[in-house]
């Protein structure tokens, strides 16, 4: 199972080697609806 922390993670070390996606598509399962998760997008 993926938990919220475990995406934030990785989405942490993707944009510090490639930068920032234009689009970020989800299958909008609850790790990635999370404040804390959409919030580090929003950043």
């Amino acid at each position: 199972m993926l938990t919220t922390e475990f995406c934030l993670d990785a989405v942490r070390e993707a944009i510090t080697q490639y930068g920032c996606p234009e689009i970020f598509n989800t299958d909008q399962g609850c790790q990635f609806t999370r404040q804390e998760f959409t919030g580090l997008l929003k950043d």
